[in-house]
């Protein structure tokens, strides 16, 4: 019993750290990653209170380790409380491409770009995503024309 201590302790302090490290970040991943430290630190708390016999180091920290199992499924891609900005696509100040026969905006995301998308060519409307090397191929079928 008193072996496992230090470790939960060690688990508790680090995972604590981390998890508000990362739960500070600007990306869905980011604080995703952090809430599933926060699940960890404040597991090991728990359990630290329970070999303890510490009630209110246990409540407390029980009501963390829910309060974290939430922010995780709000930040989980897609989950119920993800965050956009109407669609992260039109936060971008880049050009659009219209495609004039499947009504597709698309525009183009790069490395460095301030989201989540990989990057490629993605429709500012459904979401429809090109590859940089298939763009040529995409421009060329679907008359894609430059949206001034």
């Amino acid at each position: 019993m008193t072996a496992a201590l230090p470790l939960l302790q060690a688990i508790g302090l680090l995972g604590g750290i981390a998890g508000a490290a990362l739960v500070a970040g600007s990306t869905s991943r980011q604080r995703t990653a952090g809430f599933g430290c926060w699940i960890a630190g404040n597991g090991a708390w728990v359990g630290y209170a329970a070999l303890t016999g510490s009630l209110a180091l246990g409540t407390q920290f029980s009501v963390f380790l829910l309060l974290a199992v939430a922010g995780l499924k709000n930040n989980w891609p897609g989950g119920a409380g993800e965050v956009r900005i109407d669609n992260p696509i039109t936060c971008l100040s880049r050009r659009l491409f219209q495609c004039r026969a499947g009504n597709h905006r698309l525009v183009e995301v790069v490395g460095d770009d301030p989201t989540d998308l990989i990057p490629g060519y993605h429709c500012v409307d459904c979401g429809l995503y090109v590859s940089p090397q298939g763009i040529s191929r995409y421009r060329e079928t679907c008359e894609v024309y430059d949206d001034d």
